[in-house]
């Protein structure tokens, strides 16, 4: 899974996710994980099963543990029209960026921004983290590949922050 992930192979990222979650049904995090590979792939009716399914078990057992991916999630009801849970879960990842005290702060705020429409205050954001952050989880990396980001993976100033990120 990993090493389809480092190589953007999304297809065959998901499909071993898949059949990992075969061989272990209760673990809601590999589901969840389908549904972000589901994102990648521009799958969001996929992904939104994937995450009502995940949600649905996690809160089962009292957890909130993607929290960090509420963005994602958000979109994909965006994206198979539910107005109302994609706002529940945009606005959930806005008040968890807002309160993130870890080093991704700047990033989960700029991405956010980005998606919200705000390319000027989300271009500051990703530049100030790429500019004082050098030792993050490399799959930060992907954000570059995030399909919500459209056009924007061509501006210079967003190319110029991921390359230093890089």
């Amino acid at each position: 899974y990993i090493m389809n992930i480092e190589k953007r192979q999304w297809t065959e990222a998901r499909d071993a996710l898949k059949a990992e979650y075969k061989l272990t049904p209760s673990r809601f995090d590999i589901l969840h994980e389908v549904g972000k590979t589901s994102i990648m792939l521009r799958d969001y009716a996929t992904a939104r099963i994937c995450f009502d399914s995940a949600l649905s078990a996690m809160h089962r057992v009292g957890l909130d543990i993607v929290r960090h991916d509420y963005l994602y999630i958000g979109s994909a009801y965006e994206k198979t029209g539910d107005p109302g849970k994609a706002a529940y879960y945009i606005r959930e990842f806005k008040s968890y960026a807002d309160n993130d005290l870890t080093m991704y702060k700047d990033l989960n705020l700029a991405m956010y921004y980005l998606y919200m429409g705000d390319k000027r205050k989300g271009l500051d954001l990703i530049t100030r983290f790429a500019e004082q952050q050098d030792n993050f989880n490399y799959l930060v990396l992907l954000c570059s590949e995030d399909p919500d980001l459209g056009e924007l993976k061509n501006d210079p100033a967003f190319r110029s922050a991921m390359d230093k990120i890089s």
